[in-house]
């Protein structure tokens, strides 16, 4: 991993990561047709991923405390994922020893994205945290990714998930010792899909 942050002033962060992450023999939830389900090894994977967050207030319009307590935050990533893909276990005769034997077999053209990793996700919002009241709306959504894995690639399943818009508002009483908070999650009523 390198990060490299930048603090422009307290509370606020724009930062810049790059990873890569190799990963021996991960783990998948195998669909090996009807209703069997294994979890199985991969021969390995690889994740090479980039990530920009941002969190900025508004005092560049202003000096006021409105200002400073104004701001928005933006984090997105981009990551390129890769499993190598081997088959369920199965059994097969060993014709030279005359045993059977527990294998897995590496398939061709079968290597896609990682279990649940996607392509990108980004994350927006805007918020106001003053001492008395505050509310921060977002909205956050991500690329397609691999829900379950199969050793036919016609079969693999893939969840699309919902784009996501929530708001959260905050109110304090009596000298700040008494917080009443309202969450309201999913305004868009977006649905996951899977395909």
């Amino acid at each position: 991993d390198v990060r490299l942050e930048w603090y422009p002033s307290p509370g606020e962060i724009i930062s810049l990561t790059g990873y890569y992450k190799k990963l021996d023999k991960p783990i998948e939830l195998v669909h090996s047709g009807g209703s069997d389900y294994t979890f199985a090894n991969m021969e390995n994977a690889k994740n090479l991923g980039l990530e920009l967050e941002i969190r900025k207030d508004f005092t560049f319009l202003s000096n006021r405390d409105w200002a400073k307590n104004l701001f928005i935050h933006a984090n997105g990533t981009l990551l390129k994922s890769e499993v190598n893909v081997l088959s369920h276990w199965q059994w097969i005769n060993n014709p030279e020893t005359q045993v059977a034997e527990r294998v897995q077999s590496r398939y061709p053209n079968q290597d896609r994205p990682l279990i649940g990793q996607s392509p990108w996700l980004l994350n927006l919002g805007v918020g106001y945290w003053g001492d008395y009241w505050g509310a921060t709306v977002s909205y956050n959504h991500r690329g397609p990714r691999t829900n379950l894995a199969n050793v036919n690639m016609a079969r693999v399943e893939y969840e699309l998930a919902p784009k996501q818009f929530d708001a959260q508002f905050y109110a304090r009483f009596f000298k700040r010792k008494l917080e009443v908070k309202l969450n309201v999650a999913n305004l868009l009523d977006d649905w996951t899909r899977y395909y």
